[in-house]
């Protein structure tokens, strides 16, 4: 007799690793990873053993298995990034893989189908494990997510807080006299790193300040070098030069991957092929954008949910409206003898940007150009507003590198319309890949397939994001052979 409600029999279970084709167990004895072919027909002889004590395994007990088979032969079944990292969990996959395997032998079954009973809201609300009272330990879960020093207590050595104090009223004095271009003069480098301790009790201050009442006390902070330092010091992490290589050669193996596979996807994702192969042979900066918008259209997220693009022509009427700033901005050059005209120009189109384009929340990577493979210029908005300006020989990875950083540094979380598209980012291209929390805690979305706002289930790892990942490495592994 099946046993349906008890997940004891799991410690029974003896996998038939001799049942496992002949090339998989010859790849578990060279620690190789196993082949697509080999790793499915593993699934079905394991379902086949589970079922054996019970017909229709809860989700929890698939785990077991998995987590069983993977501490056995992490090598040959872990989930793995190509650098080695272990992704997640490092069992996701497999525990996928043997739940629909569960599902789809019992398709026809409907005896052995065990739902519980749904729960109402007000009973999650209210029940005694709920964590919906304790708002504060759920944010320091977010805020803190794969950060290796995101609360640091201990001062600089020979530093007190009267001197990190000093340090950043000097800051200050040279930000208001030389502007955003002095963030690389060396004495600033070195007091930003110091007074990095200051800089992240003010970000984790609770009640949490706004992003402007940041920029006020901390100006160089908000600019690419500073973000970008800070970024470094708080998850250990390069993240100019990493994401940087990685939308280069990453971007190309996407590109490939959707290019190979032309009549499989759908007209949107087909229309941005062929307008990428309109370009010809791409440059590196174009194959960043062209991956990203590629991943957007896949999950089927809107590229509004990321990115607001601002044709520069628009800005020149607004320009010229603004020309009573010259004057000011030239009273500037002629006391400080230096050239402003940039900064100038660059400050009324961010406030034009600001007043006219009616910015979101949630953070957007602004594009200045005619479309998104030609722009010019960068910014990074939040809260409605430009917190970072690029400068003009910023390409599109610099400029996503700070959008990126900004949501570790500033603890945003990921907007939900593009939640898939960003933890791709995060876990493929920066390699970032803890075992639990995540950035988008969102309860509600919207329907991929409808349009209608759902209820959103919070995982640790978004599933659409492992799928790709699978997909991905399954076809590499087809066209390489």
């Amino acid at each position: 007799m099946y046993n349906h409600y008890s997940s004891s029999w799991v410690s029974h279970l003896q996998i038939p690793w001799e049942r496992f084709p002949l090339r998989l167990s010859h790849a578990i004895t060279r620690g190789d990873r196993a082949h697509p072919e080999d790793r499915r027909s593993m699934v079905r002889i394991v379902v086949e053993a589970m079922q054996v004590h019970c017909r229709n395994p809860k989700r929890a007990s698939c785990e077991e298995v998995a987590k069983i088979i993977v501490n056995r032969y992490p090598q040959t079944f872990a989930d793995f990034t190509e650098k080695g990292e272990r992704l997640g969990c490092g069992h996701y996959l497999l525990l996928r893989s043997i739940k629909s395997r569960v599902e789809h032998v019992n398709r026809d079954n409907t005896t052995h189908r065990l739902r519980q009973t749904k729960r109402t809201r007000n009973e999650e609300d209210y029940s005694p494990n709920s964590n919906a009272t304790s708002p504060k330990k759920v944010r320091c879960l977010v805020d803190s997510y794969s950060c290796i020093n995101w609360q640091p207590v201990e001062l600089p050595e020979g530093e007190t807080p009267a001197s990190l104090e000093e340090k950043k009223h000097i800051l200050l004095t040279i930000f208001n006299s030389q502007g955003p271009g002095a963030v690389e003069r060396p004495d600033v480098d070195d007091f930003m790193c110091l007074t990095y301790i200051s800089q992240q009790q003010l970000i984790n201050s609770c009640p949490s300040l706004s992003g402007a009442e940041i920029q006020e006390q901390w100006p160089f902070l908000f600019t690419r070098k500073g973000l970008s330092n800070h970024f470094y010091k708080l998850a250990g992490i390069d993240i100019s030069e990493r994401l940087g290589q990685a939308l280069i050669t990453k971007g190309r193996r996407i590109i490939n991957y959707f290019s190979s596979q032309k009549l499989k996807w759908n007209l949107g994702i087909r229309t941005l092929i062929q307008q990428i192969e309109s370009e010809g042979v791409l440059t590196n900066n174009k194959v960043g954008t062209a991956t990203i918008l590629l991943m957007m259209k896949y999950y089927k997220e809107d590229e509004d949910s990321l990115f607001v693009s601002a044709d520069v022509s628009f800005f020149h009427t607004a320009l010229c409206l603004m020309l009573l700033l010259a004057v000011l901005f030239l009273f500037c050059f002629l006391l400080h003898k230096m050239s402003w005209s940039f900064f100038w120009q660059e400050t009324s189109t961010r406030m034009s940007l600001e007043a006219e384009s009616n910015l979101p929340i949630t953070p957007r990577l602004i594009m200045l150009g005619q479309s998104s493979m030609t722009a010019t210029c960068w910014m990074v908005s939040a809260e409605g507003r430009v917190i970072v300006e690029l400068d003009k020989e910023n390409i599109f990875a610099d400029a996503m590198s700070v959008f990126f950083g900004s949501f570790y540094v500033l603890n945003l979380e990921y907007q939900e319309s593009a939640c898939a598209t960003l933890e791709l980012i995060q876990r493929f291209f920066v390699r970032i890949n803890p075992e639990e929390g995540t950035k988008c805690t969102s309860k509600v979305g919207t329907s991929r397939k409808t349009g209608t706002t759902v209820k959103r289930k919070v995982v640790h790892i978004n599933p659409h994001v492992t799928t790709f990942l699978q997909w991905l490495t399954e076809f590499e592994w087809r066209t390489s052979n």
